[in-house]
Order: C-alpha cells, then sequence, then structure tokens
C-alpha cells in the first residue's frame, strides 16, 4: 500500500469535467478509479518497484484495500476473528496505532484510514507504528464512510487544501450510475471507514492465524499492484 522506491510522490495532472458531471485528466488511465467507484484517485509517478518506503499511500493502493478490506501490507483478505460467526462480515483484523502524531491516545472506534491486515502483516512492524506504538483490534463495524481528498474548482488557480468528503449514498457501488455531488469534483488520496464494536484482538490468537494462513511466507512477498502512472 505504501509508495515504493520507484514511486517519486502523488501527481495530479491536469484536469477537466466530464460530460457526465465527474472531473476527469485530460488523458485518462484505466487506474484513475477504482471499479465501481467513479471517484478520482490522485495519481503516483513512477513505477511500483523495489521495498516500501514511508508512509506515504499509493491512492488506487489504498483504495483496494480499504473497498475490498484486503490486507494493507500483502493485498490479501483480511484477518478475521475466529471467535465471531460469520455473517458475511466476519470482524476484520486492523492494526492501529496507539497514538496520535501529537502523542495524544488514540481511541480504537472511529474514523481510520488505515486498512486492515492479514494475521501474518498484522506482527510485522510498519513505519507509522514504528514510533506510536500499535494494537491489534478485531472491528465489529468497519463501514466505508468517507474520503480524504481535495476538491477541484473550474478556473481557479489551485485546488482546495486536503480535507474530509463523506460518501454519500449514491457515490456508486457498481449498481447504478451515481449521480454527481461533492464527490463529483473531489481527487481523492485516501478512502476511510468508521470502526464502532471494536474489541482487542489477543496476539496469541493473531499468531495462531499467521500460522495456520496457507503459504503464510507469501504474505512476506506483495501481490501484483497497479503500475504506476506517468
Amino acid at each position: 500500500m505504501a509508495l515504493t522506491t520507484g514511486e517519486r510522490g502523488l501527481h495530479v495532472p491536469p484536469l477537466t469535467p466530464g460530460e457526465d458531471g465527474w472531473i476527469t485528466y485530460r488523458n485518462p488511465s484505466p487506474y484513475d478509479r477504482y471499479p465501481g467507484f467513479d471517484v478520482l484517485l490522485m495519481r503516483t509517478l513512477g513505477s511500483p518497484s523495489g521495498r516500501p518506503v514511508g508512509a506515504q499511500v499509493s491512492p488506487f493502493r489504498q483504495a483496494l484495500c480499504m473497498i475490498e478490506l484486503a490486507c494493507q501490507g500483502c493485498r490479501r483478505p483480511a484477518a478475521r476473528n475466529p471467535a465471531e460467526p460469520d455473517e458475511g462480515y466476519g470482524h476484520p483484523l486492523f492494526v492501529l496505532p496507539r497514538r496520535r502524531a501529537d502523542g495524544s491516545p488514540r481511541p480504537v472506534e472511529g474514523l481510520t484510514d488505515m486498512p486492515p491486515s492479514c494475521a501474518a502483516c498484522a506482527l510485522r512492524w510498519c513505519p507509522v507504528l514504528q514510533d506510536r506504538g500499535r494494537q491489534l483490534v478485531w472491528a465489529g463495524q468497519a463501514e466505508l464512510v468517507g474520503l480524504y481528498g481535495s476538491l477541484f474548482v473550474p478556473g481557479a488557480s489551485s485546488m482546495l487544501e486536503e480535507q474530509y468528503v463523506e460518501l454519500a449514498e449514491d457515490a456508486g457501488d457498481g449498481d447504478e450510475e451515481p449521480r454527481p455531488s461533492v464527490l463529483s469534483a473531489v481527487v481523492a488520496e485516501r478512502f476511510v471507514r468508521n470502526l464502532q464494536n471494536v474489541t482487542p484482538a489477543d496476539p496469541a490468537v493473531v499468531r495462531q492465524l499467521a500460522a495456520q494462513q496457507d503459504r503464510a511466507a507469501a504474505c512476506l512477498s506483495p501481490a501484483p499492484v497497479a503500475p504506476g502512472r506517468l
């Protein structure tokens, strides 16, 4: 999910309003929007290669992990709480920082832009968590509720600063064409879920799940990712 040594950061090339009312890049690519969502994503410069670096994320890969509840480390399915019945949701595993960037305690419930984790990757270290500590939790609810992005205003000299925008019910789920809203003018960087009904995850249970993962060693090598865009 993090940018790699082969990627040089995020990029927003020239934008234009589309015929459907949603903004688009003047030179579109297949990875500008996540399938089923009409929200435009920021691009990355370069191509994903080498090791992950820093805490900055690829918007497309972050969208994949958040929307599909895939592991932020290897992009395979997130671990589910074996103590809870799987009723189509399964209480996914999240690895959250213990402290905010300012050092204050971070609550486990509420908005997060950190995707879930598989059991094996949950036991590995992360650049963000190295300085802020980590806590393993099962989320009884993790609704996809919004995103962080920048608004495009035609004729303006620059885009508005990053802000949080809620996902409307008509934002697009693959079934119907979404109606233009404030989301139609957003260039998104990170999707957000609202974690509720959160319970601590026993590290011993997570270790057992990691040992049971099919080909757990495969988590040490990333799954295929979207190519970089120049």
